[in-house]
């Protein structure tokens, strides 16, 4: 959530009736785990950001449509997430094991139809970089979007839908 900048944006310009979760570490948490692959700075980085402790989205109109969770990504439970999301932004932290287990994630928790859109997609980000890199080898249908660092995804539709 760093800021809560990005999550009051997407508040803002939703349906009236959308409602945003956010997830990010609290204040107090311990330090993330490196594992191997894992730039430390990046999760240097992501423990950094997680010291906010008023976001931007408070005390907005819009605030009323937001849920803030906090916790690891890594412990993320998606079950009672499955196929939920529309939309799911990921700008996470950017060491590889966070970028795949966020990615994985994510695929569980997209509806059909629905997109994932991940943040920081640059070489000099390669937890990010190298991560989505091999998704697309994988043969996952990933889109860079020209002249940005984000990348796409969009679900296919069920069966059901088609």
């Amino acid at each position: 959530t760093c800021t809560g900048k990005t999550t009051y944006l997407l508040a803002l310009n939703s349906a009236e009736d959308a409602t945003v979760v956010t997830t990010t570490l609290p204040p107090d948490a311990d330090p993330l785990v490196q594992k191997a692959g894992d730039d430390p700075e990046a999760l240097i980085a992501a423990r950094k950001e997680s010291q906010v402790t008023e976001y931007y989205y408070e005390g907005t109109p819009v605030a009323g449509k937001i849920t803030q969770l906090y916790g690891d990504s890594l412990n993320f439970d998606t079950a009672p997430y499955r196929q939920h999301f529309d939309l799911l932004f990921i700008d996470g932290a950017h060491a590889a094991s966070y970028v795949k287990s966020d990615s994985k994630k994510a695929f569980e928790m997209v509806a059909p139809g629905g997109l994932i859109i991940w943040h920081d997609y640059a070489p000099q980000m390669p937890g990010v970089w190298d991560s989505l890199n091999e998704l697309k080898a994988q043969g996952y249908d990933l889109k860079h979007i020209k002249s940005t660092t984000m990348v796409a995804y969009r679900a296919p539709l069920s069966d059901a839908a088609a």
